[in-house]
């Protein structure tokens, strides 16, 4: 949870420690794309994690040529 990534607690702290140094609060636009960024990171890493398992589990085997 502790993650950089903007949606976790991690991305949280990145932002109010950006806000401590450079003395004023991130943007709303600038917020709202990093968050829309670390759940595009977020679901495209479970995607992938999940694929590989998949795959060594040989599920994807009775679809032919996915893998």
């Amino acid at each position: 949870n502790l993650l950089p990534i903007p949606v976790l607690d991690g991305g949280h702290i990145v932002f109010c420690a950006v806000e401590a140094v450079a003395g004023r609060n991130a943007s709303e636009a600038v917020q709202r794309v990093g968050m829309s960024l670390g759940l595009v990171l977020i679901v495209g890493l479970a995607l992938v994690v999940t694929w590989n398992d998949l795959k060594r589990l040989g599920v994807l085997d009775v679809f032919g040529g996915l893998s």
